[in-house]
């Protein structure tokens, strides 16, 4: 068999969101290139307000910390 019998892609949901990508386009980009979709993962990012001016919030946030992911963010100060 060949490769692309085997092997296929981790689609991420969360990934494409916090990139303001067009999930369905993406999608559809994927499968035009013959990239088999194994898996979705769907997930949401935490979005905290104003961040810079949001001590609490951010103080709220660190209980999430933990050094063996990364995890998506987005933010504007």
């Amino acid at each position: 068999g060949t490769v692309r019998e085997y092997l296929g892609a981790c689609y991420d949901v969360c990934h494409q969101a916090v990139e303001f990508e067009d999930i369905p386009g993406s999608i559809r980009q994927i499968t035009h290139a013959e990239i088999r979709i194994n898996k979705i993962h769907i997930s949401n990012a935490i979005e905290l307000d104003q961040p810079g001016e949001n001590a609490a919030g951010r103080e709220l946030l660190a209980q999430y910390a933990e050094p063996r992911y990364l995890h998506q963010t987005i933010g504007s100060l």
